[in-house]
């Protein structure tokens, strides 16, 4: 089910949003690392987090009522 945007503090807060998880996972490691670290740093996060989405999906998924 899509989130409703009924009004621009809707729309403001979604993308406020997005530019903070961008800016924050994206952006700021490379502007206070050196390059090569904060490519490993981003490497290693989106790894680590992408494991336990899918450690935890799967789990959630497997009781016999979904």
């Amino acid at each position: 089910m899509p989130v409703p945007h009924n009004n621009y503090e809707d729309w403001s807060e979604t993308f406020g949003t997005l530019l903070f998880f961008v800016f924050h996972r994206m952006v700021l490691p490379f502007l206070v690392l050196p390059f090569d670290q904060a490519l490993l740093v981003f490497i290693a996060s989106e790894i680590g987090c992408s494991m336990w989405f899918a450690l935890q999906f799967a789990v959630s998924h497997e009781v016999s009522s979904t």
